[in-house]
């Protein structure tokens, strides 16, 4: 469990995009299965401020452990991890800007996908560096 933990929260080394896609999955499916529990406690248990303890605590894990693969898989494509403030702050800018629009139409809807999985579908499509690199040897 220690090697697991270690694993999905470094953020030092690379990630091939096969890596990416594999733990990337693992961690929402995982989250998915805990989510659907800890629901499923919190229609057991009444109360409300334990069970929200709980799904902050579980989602601040979650985020982490996806910030840390994004951040690693930027190292495979010999890119500053730092990269990720950026990325995530177009799209916190871009969600608050995108919920006052009154009704959005179709054309802001795809522009919305776009900035949000754009950077998950980059990292999935653009390859690493085949050679070593400033952030650990090529695999």
């Amino acid at each position: 469990m220690k090697e697991y933990l270690a694993v999905i929260y470094s953020f030092y080394g690379r990630l091939t995009r096969g890596q990416y896609i594999a733990r990337f999955l693992g961690v929402l499916v995982g989250g998915a299965i805990l989510a659907f529990l800890f629901s499923m406690a919190g229609q057991l248990i009444a109360g409300e401020k334990a069970v929200m303890i709980v799904v902050v605590a579980f989602t601040s894990a979650m985020w982490i452990s996806i910030l840390s693969l994004d951040v690693r898989r930027l190292h495979d494509m010999n890119c500053s991890g730092w990269w990720m403030i950026v990325i995530v702050a177009v799209a916190y800018i871009w969600s608050y800007f995108f919920t006052k629009f009154p009704a959005p139409n179709i054309a802001l809807i795809i522009v919305n996908y776009c900035i949000l999985y754009g950077p998950v579908l980059a990292f999935i499509a653009i390859p690493g560096t085949k050679e070593d690199n400033r952030f650990g040897i090529a695999k």
